[in-house]
């Protein structure tokens, strides 16, 4: 499954340009994105991203506007645990529907 990695942030929430395979946009200084890397398991259909903001600067590297670093000790996410739960939420009775 394709999930574009970032998208454009702004007055309208999800907006281009959307950093994406095929888009050249040039990114200019005080441009903003929400940075989506996405996780997701075809086998299961469950998956994760994780949204952050970027600023583009000036000069020098994007401004990160969250204070969450991003490092592997702060990834938290195991796919071996996402694949158990959705087996085990697989067997579970089903709610009945209605009224």
């Amino acid at each position: 499954m394709y999930h574009r990695p970032a998208h454009g942030e702004g007055t309208e929430g999800h907006q281009p340009p959307w950093l994406a395979l095929g888009d050249e946009t040039i990114l200019d200084p005080g441009m903003c994105f929400s940075v989506e890397p996405g996780l997701f398991d075809s086998e299961t259909g469950i998956g994760s991203n994780f949204s952050d903001m970027f600023a583009v600067m000036p000069e020098g590297p994007a401004l990160q506007m969250s204070r969450l670093p991003w490092s592997e000790e702060w990834s938290f996410i195991d796919i071996l645990s996402l694949h158990e739960t959705a087996l085990l939420m697989s067997e579970l009775p089903r709610a009945a529907s209605g009224g």
